[in-house]
């Protein structure tokens, strides 16, 4: 995997009943901010019962930008 780092968010909690191809849609449309992430993965994290998905942005990702997201479920 060729990413940069810097343009990643690692978004957690998003549930196993959650189609695999509706969580970048969910994302997009959830805010502005990540209107244009794309999904590069995603893995089962056991202790939490729920998935961990890595998104890539166009830039850098800004702490103080990026907003509370409403549960994917």
């Amino acid at each position: 995997m060729n990413i940069d780092p810097r343009n990643c968010l690692l978004v957690t909690g998003v549930l196993e009943a959650v189609n695999e191809g509706s969580i970048e849609p969910i994302l997009r449309s959830s805010t502005e901010y990540l209107c244009k992430c794309q999904m590069c993965g995603r893995i089962f994290v056991r202790e939490e019962g729920a998935f961990a998905v890595l998104c890539e942005l166009p830039s850098a990702v800004d702490p103080l930008q990026v907003p509370v997201l409403p549960n994917l479920s």
